[in-house]
Parts: C-alpha cells; sequence; structure tokens
C-alpha cells in the first residue's frame, strides 16, 4: 500500500468513527521513507492548516528536523489533535511533512 492509500483509509475510518491513528501514521511514515530512499532530502519541515489547526498541531508549525529524527520521533500525527475535520468528535491532524529548501 502506498502513503495516499493509507491517508484515504484513514479518512474513511475517522468518518465511520472508527480507529484510524495507526493508518494516519503509516501514512506520514510511508513519506519519510520514500523522502529518506530518494537520498535528496535531509529534511523536512512540518506544515500545518495553519489557523484552522488546533493549538497542539499549531506549536509544530515550520518545526524543521532531519529525516532520521522525524522517523525516531514520529511527531505526525499529533496524537492531541482536536481538529474535528469530519464531525466525528475525534481529531484528525492535516499536518504533512514537506521537504525542507535551502539556500
Amino acid at each position: 500500500m502506498n502513503s495516499k492509500d493509507y491517508y484515504g483509509q484513514a479518512i474513511e475510518l475517522c468518518k465511520a468513527g472508527r480507529n484510524f491513528i495507526n493508518l494516519l501514521q503509516k501514512h506520514h511514515k510511508s513519506e519519510l521513507l520514500y523522502y529518506k530512499k530518494t537520498g535528496v532530502i535531509e529534511k523536512v519541515v512540518i506544515l500545518t492548516a495553519g489557523n484552522n489547526s488546533c493549538e497542539h498541531c499549531q506549536k509544530l508549525d515550520h518545526k524543521i528536523l532531519t529525516i532520521a529524527e522525524a522517523l525516531e520521533t514520529m511527531p505526525l500525527p499529533v496524537k492531541h489533535c482536536t481538529a474535528d475535520v469530519f464531525g466525528t468528535g475525534k481529531g484528525f491532524c492535516r499536518c504533512v511533512y514537506a521537504p525542507e529548501v535551502t539556500n
């Protein structure tokens, strides 16, 4: 399964009121492993949904990590996210890793 499949399934489980965190974790880990595999990307930056993010997610906005650090600590998905995106009463973290580009 690829990263997008994990994410799509996590959305469907969340909408159904079922546990989706494991799939969201697999989605993020898959992305990080892809970046690592390229051999070109050394760092990632965490991006949030800005003002539409919960306070827990906003604390990580623009945080830069090496891929190794991100894989070790796995800050995404934010475990205490409270952004009720689908009206289920459960938080669904929409934070993403993006390649960090330096000049």
